[in-house]
């Protein structure tokens, strides 16, 4: 019973990641996708539990890499050379980052992911 209660919480988590607009929001579920994951593994719960969990925590990451492409990267306010970038405090992507604690590496993945074509999960029938 422990496996159908995780595959519910997988899905309300792929419908949660649908809704999700920030990179707090979809960090959470990225993260919840994943420990699902090695959930799964250790317990024992095959193959295709695993495989959609980590395809919710795949989704996640690309949806916050196409955010992370979107942010600003200069200073606030320090377009230009008008005021010192010291002065003129993080770019959006710094701060989203540090407020989400996600190390810059792992936002470069997730914004290599973003750029990968998505592959329709039902292609046409030839």
């Amino acid at each position: 019973m422990r496996g159908l209660n995780t595959l519910v919480q997988l899905d309300k988590a792929r419908q949660l990641l649908a809704e999700s607009r920030t990179l707090e929001e979809i960090k959470k579920i990225r993260d919840i996708a994943e420990s699902a994951r090695v959930y799964a593994k250790a317990a024992h719960l095959g193959q295709e539990a695993q495989n959609y969990a980590a395809e919710i925590a795949l989704l996640a990451a690309r949806k916050a890499g196409e955010i992370l492409k979107q942010l600003e990267r200069a200073p606030r306010g320090g377009k230009g050379g008008t005021i010192p970038a010291k002065v003129a405090g993080m770019s959006d992507y710094a701060t989203a980052l540090k407020d989400t604690d996600t190390p810059e590496r792992t936002a470069e993945r997730w914004q290599e992911l973003a750029e990968i074509p998505e592959i329709p999960t039902n292609p046409p029938a030839v």
